[in-house]
């Protein structure tokens, strides 16, 4: 209930500001027309044809949705808990560190990605129409797989974020882990534009697994099995990652006690 209570609270401390989300609504629009424009401008080239223009509406909506609502940079948050000592109310505390940072992200992001997102829908469904979905297993297909993305992508940052424990500064940590989930997430760019052996290299790895593939399942370019297969490898990422998160937090307690706490 706890965690319940503090998601509700940091998404009302997030709305209370309505002119920054006045202003954040406008540059996520106006982001939205200019990526589209890009596309619009790229795909005219494509002599091939192999992606069409309104396969690419729903790809850019979804992929502002998922990185905006995982946006939190972790990784900042636990070492500066860590240089100025506040890490240690959390390991008195009967608060389990790694919900209460998942809380505040959710509650930091779930209205502006909500909300901005669904600004973007009515806007694109007016002026480009809606992109219909094959099936309703579809439909579940993505959502399941979006909400296994999301997941994963809070997982990776925690990962990550606590490594600062080891390191002290993490702010390259960042910056090579935005550039990986750009590259091989296909957040800027869809994998399909890759060569096939940057493909396979991003099969090794968790990023595509955040959105891409979710986004692959909405736009009905897999089989079920082959959703059922992708769904099944976020999953196996997922729990990989908090195994090896669980772990690391049990090792930087102990380290914390070492160092005299």
């Amino acid at each position: 209930m706890y965690y319940v209570y503090l998601c509700g609270y940091t998404i009302k401390t997030a709305i209370m500001y309505r002119l920054s989300i006045l202003i954040d609504m406008f540059s996520a629009v106006l982001t939205f027309f200019i990526q589209v424009t890009l596309w619009q401008a790229l795909l005219k080239g494509d002599a091939s044809g192999s992606t069409s223009f309104e396969s690419m509406i729903p790809y850019i909506i979804i992929v502002y949705f998922t990185s905006t609502f995982t946006k939190i940079n972790i990784a900042v948050v636990i070492e500066n808990s860590i240089r100025d000592g506040s890490i240690l109310y959390y390991l008195i505390r009967p608060v389990n560190y790694r919900k209460y940072l998942l809380c505040q992200m959710l509650g930091q992001n779930a209205f502006k990605a909500c909300f901005n997102t669904f600004v973007i829908f009515c806007i694109s469904a007016l002026i480009y129409g809606l992109y219909p979905v094959e099936s309703p297993l579809m439909i579940i297909g993505f959502l399941i797989s979006l909400c296994l993305g999301i997941g994963l992508m809070f997982e990776i940052t925690y990962v990550c974020g606590l490594l600062a424990f080891w390191l002290q500064r993490t702010w390259f940590i960042e910056w090579f882990l935005a550039a990986f989930i750009i590259f091989f997430g296909g957040s800027a760019v869809p994998l399909w534009f890759y060569p096939e052996f940057l493909q396979k290299v991003s099969l090794c790895l968790p990023f595509r697994y955040v959105s891409y593939e979710a986004i692959n399942i909405y736009l009905g370019k897999y089989t079920i099995e082959d959703c059922l297969g992708k769904i099944l490898i976020s999953l196996i990422w997922l729990l990989a990652l908090w195994g090896i998160g669980h772990l690391m937090w049990r090792a930087a307690q102990k380290r914390i006690e070492i160092n005299g706490g």
